[in-house]
């Protein structure tokens, strides 16, 4: 999608004011004087209604709507409102309104939902819709970060940080969460997740040199020290397991160094407990650095909610789309689907004109590839491979079956069977009278044919599904061996015929378990055959 800039500076305006700039817009600029945005009051209720470990919590969202109308009030006041809506009704087909607010350091603006702003005449959440994504502004004096095209797969460095001087954190079920959330993505190869032996300081530096990332996600705590309220992370000392923290200009710095980084990723679900779990004033100084985009957690978030967010997210940059869209349709699609007031956690800071951080290369479709599923834990200098992930989407068995492809593959089955039976009369014949041909029977033209049929089917399965859902091969499988019940009944052998009938069955799962199990193996033999054409 297209976007215009309706780009809105806020300033402090003496002690009981903001100045509202308007800098660009479709419609033209403006300038707006409006009393303080919210009181400590309003931003305290804002963080009780949406955190969900708060006893205020709000999981309807109506208070977030109440909030999010009083702020939109304050920003979009008088002609300011007037350009908004001008300046929507001017968009061209298909084109987006990006609401970029540029906050000033004299007012604390990073602390404000943003996010959050509902607009009476549109009947909904600004940020909620990909036609006007809300986007966080650093004014700095460089110029703003331009997207360089990434080829697929997209790399994300996962940092999991637990230090034992702070509340616990279950690792493994953090890393579950977002493996889980890149499933379809690392399914079809669009994606992989790369994870540090350690959360420490060393090994994060270490791993970023071993390859380019494109992106890096932390699952941690955040929080601010000393007297000028530092924003750090706390990463965890190898040897001793205690915090180590690492200030956000230092980690811009050392991200300085590694310009293949286009997104940071801060989060911290419920297990940070105690405290606030803000991550926005580390996104600040990374994006001062130079990071072009920078998603923080204003406050702490559900497993559920954030692996949601995640999987929306994620599949949207590795489709091309601009950060900002991939964040909006994400927020859309937690809010339809029960996340009323957890849609607003992520905050996005950007810096990039165009808001394409993670573009795919120039005359390259944004079809993601098909190929194996891959997750790397990172230990010194080497990589260990975990091999196979959930289904892209994780459905019955039945409904695999039902899927275009399922049909195609049986017909195709039964065609090569009913094409097996003709040129291969002496598998059903071994006389003028039917071969009374059962499962449970093991003689010689039975073996024959069972030795046959897997020594067909077998390579179908180390091959294909490392390609194709398990459903496919199994419905390719099933009409292939419905040709001999067929064949019998046709003969003329009801009997046998139902005997049979019940062993194709019988069959049906012990091929439906050899499938799965062929799975892994199917993945590594297409990693093989794609590391071959490399090279």
């Amino acid at each position: 999608m297209r976007y215009e800039e309706f780009d809105l500076r806020i300033a402090a305006d003496g002690d009981e004011g903001v100045h509202l700039t308007l800098l660009t817009s479709p419609a033209g600029e403006s300038e707006e004087h409006g009393p303080n945005l919210f009181t400590a009051e309003d931003l305290e209720r804002f963080r009780r209604a949406a955190d969900p470990t708060s006893a205020g919590f709000d999981a309807s969202g109506q208070e977030l709507e109440r909030l999010g109308t009083k702020l939109y009030r304050g920003v979009f006041t008088g002609s300011i409102e007037t350009m908004l809506l001008l300046s929507l009704d001017r968009l061209r087909s298909g084109a987006g309104l990006r609401i970029r607010i540029r906050m000033d350091a004299t007012i604390e603006s990073r602390d404000l939902p943003w996010e959050a702003m509902y607009c009476p005449p549109l009947h909904r959440f600004l940020a909620q819709s990909v036609e006007t994504p809300v986007v966080r502004h650093t004014s700095m004096p460089t110029p703003p970060a331009t997207g360089a095209p990434v080829r697929p797969p997209l790399r994300v460095l996962v940092v999991i940080a637990d230090p034992e001087d702070l509340p616990a954190l279950n690792t493994e079920r953090e890393w579950r969460l977002l493996h889980r959330a890149f499933g379809p993505l690392l399914e079809k190869g669009t994606a992989v997740l790369d994870r540090p032996a350690t959360g420490g300081r060393d090994d994060l530096i270490r791993t970023l040199s071993e390859r380019p990332y494109h992106a890096l996600h932390f699952i941690g705590h955040g929080s601010e020290q000393g007297q000028r309220g530092e924003a750090v992370l706390h990463l965890a000392d190898p040897v001793t397991n205690l915090s180590q923290p690492i200030t956000g200009r230092e980690l811009g710095v050392l991200l300085v160094d590694h310009p293949s980084i286009r997104l940071v990723v801060l989060n911290s679900c419920l297990g940070a407990g105690g405290g606030r779990a803000d991550m926005t004033g580390m996104a600040g100084a990374l994006v001062r650095t130079g990071v072009p985009a920078v998603v923080a957690m204003q406050h702490r978030i559900t497993d559920e909610a954030a692996e949601r967010f995640a999987a929306e997210f994620y599949r949207g940059l590795v489709q091309g789309r601009p950060v900002d869209t991939a964040i909006s349709t994400a927020r859309n699609r937690m809010f339809v689907t029960g996340w009323r007031a957890e849609w607003a956690t992520a905050a996005l800071y950007m810096r990039s004109r165009d808001g394409v951080v993670l573009a795919p290369p120039l005359g390259k479709a944004t079809q993601p590839r098909t190929g194996a599923a891959r997750s790397t834990a990172v230990a010194g200098g080497g990589a260990v491979r975990s091999l196979g992930s959930r289904p892209d989407t994780p459905s019955p068995l039945w409904i695999a079956l039902h899927q275009p492809r399922a049909i195609v593959t049986f017909f195709t089955g039964l065609m090569f069977g009913v094409l097996w039976a003709a040129f291969f009369p002496m598998v059903f014949r071994q006389s003028d009278e039917p071969v009374r041909i059962s499962v449970p029977s093991w003689g010689g033209f039975m073996y024959l044919y069972e030795l046959m049929t897997w020594l067909t089917l077998f390579p179908i399965f180390l091959v294909v599904c490392g390609r194709w859902p398990v459903g496919s091969v199994l419905a390719l499988a099933a009409g292939l061996w419905l040709t001999i019940p067929t064949t019998i009944y046709i003969n003329g052998d009801e009997n046998q015929f139902f005997a049979t009938l019940g062993g194709w069955f019988l069959s049906i799962a012990t091929l439906t378990i050899v499938a799965y199990l062929a799975r892994p193996v199917g993945r590594r033999i297409s990693a093989l055959r794609r590391r071959r054409r490399r090279v």
